[in-house]
């Protein structure tokens, strides 16, 4: 619904979908002249066990209903402080929860191919025998390995904004034997920026292989030469500035600038939202500033291990704020819709339920931080 503050409900009767609109004002939610209720869980909870009739006589069950998930951007505080309450009484579950459960429920794991994965000769390229990519989704290498293999554990993600197809490219972090897989990667697509979101090693264990050689040196991989130019350590992640050529091209090489987040754990999210923002910033300012100089720009590479959690809740916060500049905030959002819509380019994208609450917080803070810069783009969040 367009309609500030509303909400619409719907089920299924009979054949058709019937769509219910939830009039909210001061803070009461209310169904055209019915019982007005505090929260939306009332309300919903109120109708499942007393029907509604319909002007032409039909009568409504709402017995499967559900909530829209979309929302204007100037109501998040109000949809985050919804999703916050429990929805249970017995189970105590938050809207977080069942937003998240509702999407496992609907899995994609299960509707598309992953053949070219599971062959005997790929598995090892896989750092975890669970994570795999949907075959119509999958990077080919245009240029196969020592043994004519042009498998790569990758998948092309498209965003929401118009032309931004393949806008990402999706991937774990490498393993000893799939760097020089990487690097192919990387020249054929001709991508200029690689966004990673893991630490070497963390907790004891290896998440990814250093697939980069140190400050001022160069190193062979596969047929693509990579050069270390810079190396920046920040307080949030370390700069890399780097120039590749391929062997057999030489004198047409491109720079490519790699961001390793340092603060992000494994499974789990940043302390504070804010910090993935400074470094989405600094991405996105890069990436025009590429364009702006009128490079070809391939895909953005995002990796952390296993290629889904962090790097899916990081593409899904990347999609939807570029979404909302496009659309000047004008426009409803839909967290859940864009983490579903992910999930059919990569099975897992967002990979615990900490993560997708995670999403709505980063969310929130970004539109606050545009608030403060240019409190004209909207308007109180408070519904009037």
């Amino acid at each position: 619904m367009h309609s500030p503050g509303n909400f619409v409900l719907s089920t299924r009767v009979g054949d058709e979908v019937s769509h219910v609109k939830i009039n909210h004002k001061d803070g009461s939610f209310q169904i055209d002249n019915g019982p007005a209720f505090r929260s939306l869980n009332s309300l919903i909870d109120y109708y499942k066990e007393n029907d509604m009739v319909e002007v032409s006589g039909r009568v409504v069950s709402l017995r499967q209903a559900y909530c829209t998930t979309s929302f204007l951007p100037k109501h998040i505080e109000q949809r985050v402080e919804e999703l916050r309450q429990p929805n249970d009484e017995l189970f105590g579950k938050t809207g977080f929860e069942e937003e998240y459960q509702q999407l496992q429920h609907e899995g994609t794991q299960h509707l598309y191919t992953r053949k070219e994965a599971g062959k005997p000769l790929n598995r090892q390229k896989n750092r975890f025998k669970n994570i795999l990519p949907f075959d119509h989704t999958r990077v080919v290498l245009a240029e196969p390995d020592s043994s004519g293999n042009t498998y790569i554990n990758a998948n092309y993600v498209n965003g929401e904004v118009p032309g931004s197809n393949n806008y990402y490219i999706a991937t774990q972090g490498c393993l000893p034997g799939t760097i020089n897989d990487f690097w192919s990667m990387v020249w054929q697509e001709d991508s200029k920026i690689i966004v990673m979101i893991t630490n070497e090693i963390e907790r004891g264990k290896n998440k990814c292989a250093r697939y980069w050689p140190s400050k001022g040196e160069t190193t062979l991989y596969g047929n693509i030469q990579v050069m270390n130019i810079d190396e920046i350590q920040g307080r949030l992640y370390v700069f890399r500035k780097l120039y590749i050529e391929h062997v057999s091209k030489k004198g047409r090489g491109h720079y490519v600038v790699q961001y390793q987040f340092k603060v992000w754990p494994d499974h789990g999210v940043p302390q504070d939202p804010s910090h993935m923002l400074d470094l989405m910033d600094d991405v996105n300012r890069k990436a025009l500033e590429i364009q702006q100089r009128g490079e070809h720009f391939g895909p953005m590479i995002v990796h952390c291990s296993a290629g889904v959690g962090r790097t899916g809740t990081y593409i899904v916060v990347d999609i939807i704020t570029k979404m909302m500049e496009y659309n000047k905030f004008e426009y409803e959002i839909d967290v859940q819709g864009s983490v579903q819509m992910l999930r059919h380019h990569r099975s897992g994208m967002v990979q615990t339920e900490d993560q997708y609450r995670f999403l709505y917080y980063a969310i929130k803070a970004y539109i606050e931080r545009r608030q403060s810069l240019n409190e004209a783009l909207y308007v109180n969040v408070t519904t009037k």
